[in-house]
């Protein structure tokens, strides 16, 4: 199957939706020869922040000379963004082989596969069949019954911590979606969170060692096992076990990235991987991920981010105010139809001069004029709806102020779709140098 194939192919069977439970991962595995039994594997999940997590882990891997495969969602750009082995995204090709095999295996399956479910499986046939060392696997939705967590060769389990998000789907409480999250925990194995205290991590830690797990805190407070303490110039450092690791300032910019790459430090030494200081610091240093407080310096200036709960706003207009101390922002955003607009538009407020707010393309959108009003509510005063985000973007980087800062957010579609757009004006700019 080529890629062209396989994508249409995804898209196909996109109306199967999200449908809770694990047996139907478990028979496609099956059918594809258990590939997840032949390399271990860590799980990362949590609300916010477990993207940055594996992006840290896997470049401490393979910085240790491991082979690893890298499974991540959404994408941005690409369904292909989702795989990747020792930093470098699959393929083409191997991503429609991949793809076109999960699809052939579940030819017959009675209860079909969803493309969530389809694309895991997918993805540890590849891994299997490129003979990675250890896979570092990021949950889609909530743990519990999540696809990846059908993988049985799990060394460790991370949290990143619980916020309010998917509630139709993992509970209304952070301590009902905290149980859902911790479902990931293993028997025997470390089970390590950076949840700070009201974010869930007694339920996470109460949870896991229900399960027979190891619980580890990494954080700031007493609570903690590992102790994480800021440096100077966005430094850090992670005392655990004995050993102290000073590491430089992460190359994902971000008020909670310490604690990330924490988290990763930590689930690094219970694997067993020893390396010295410089190279964790290395690894650290170069990770970088699109769409996490991405800047694109320029006139005017560009920020990319993906948060699209209340808990991520909340950092992300921290993040703002620290990095671009005394601008506003330009608000881009357009959201799924399920998110929580109103607290989502309130965490952005002390640094949002006005909002031009869109549609989504795809499904769960949100109507723009209803957008509006939420953030109207919130009480940014000058909000204006567009028809698409192609729109709202182009005319905020048309319109912005000086000094304005336009910062795009909400979901992956609404930066993929910024992104788009940016890198097609860098295309017709470098042809009309020709």
């Amino acid at each position: 199957m080529t890629y062209e194939e396989a994508v249409r192919a995804l898209e196909r069977i996109s109306e199967r939706g999200i449908k809770p439970g694990l047996s139907r991962v478990r028979a496609l595995l099956s059918r594809l020869g258990r590939p997840d039994l032949k390399f271990p594997s860590v799980i990362v999940g949590g609300t916010n922040g477990k993207g940055s997590i594996c992006a840290f882990l896997s470049n401490i891997l393979i910085e240790a000379g491991l082979k690893v495969g890298l499974y991540t969602s959404p994408h941005l750009l690409q369904w292909r963004e989702r795989m990747a082995v020792d930093g470098e995204l699959v393929s083409p090709e191997e991503f429609g082989g991949a793809v076109g095999e999960a699809l052939r295996a579940s030819k017959g399956m009675r209860d079909k596969p969803t493309p969530f479910e389809v694309l895991t499986a997918a993805a540890l046939w590849l891994f299997a069949q490129k003979g990675v060392d250890i896979a570092v696997l990021e949950v889609g939705m909530g743990g519990r019954w999540d696809a990846t967590n059908a993988t049985r060769n799990v060394l460790a389990s991370i949290v990143s911590n619980v916020g309010l998000d998917h509630t139709q789907w993992l509970g209304d409480t952070v301590e009902e979606i905290a149980v859902e999250k911790a479902w990931i925990a293993r028997r025997g194995k470390p089970f390590i969170t950076s949840a700070l205290p009201g974010e869930g991590r007694e339920v996470l830690l109460q949870v896991a060692k229900g399960k027979g797990a190891t619980p580890l805190v990494v954080g700031n407070d007493e609570g903690s096992q590992a102790r994480v303490r800021a440096g100077p110039r966005g430094s850090f450092s992670v005392e655990f076990e004995g050993r102290v690791f000073r590491c430089p300032k992460p190359g994902i910019e971000g008020r909670r990235q310490p604690l990330n790459a924490a988290c990763a430090v930590v689930c690094s030494m219970l694997l067993g991987v020893n390396l010295p200081e410089e190279a964790i610091g290395r690894a650290i240093g170069r990770t970088s991920l699109p769409g996490r407080f991405q800047i694109l310096d320029g006139s005017p200036t560009v920020v990319l981010d993906v948060a699209h709960n209340a808990e991520a706003a909340k950092h992300l207009a921290q993040t703002l105010e620290s990095r671009f101390p005394g601008r506003k922002a330009l608000l881009v955003c357009a959201m799924f139809s399920d998110k929580p607009h109103l607290k989502f538009a309130e965490a952005l407020r002390p640094i949002a001069s006005r909002a031009f707010v869109a549609p989504m393309t795809i499904e769960r959108p949100f109507p723009a004029e209803a957008l509006a009003e939420e953030f109207r509510r919130a009480g940014i005063g000058e909000v204006r709806a567009f028809k698409s985000i192609r729109g709202a973007f182009e005319a905020a980087l048309s319109e912005a102020r000086e000094r304005e800062v336009v910062l795009v957010c909400g979901s992956f579609v609404t930066v993929g779709e910024a992104l788009k757009i940016l890198r097609g004006r860098s295309r017709a700019n470098r042809e009309k140098g020709r």
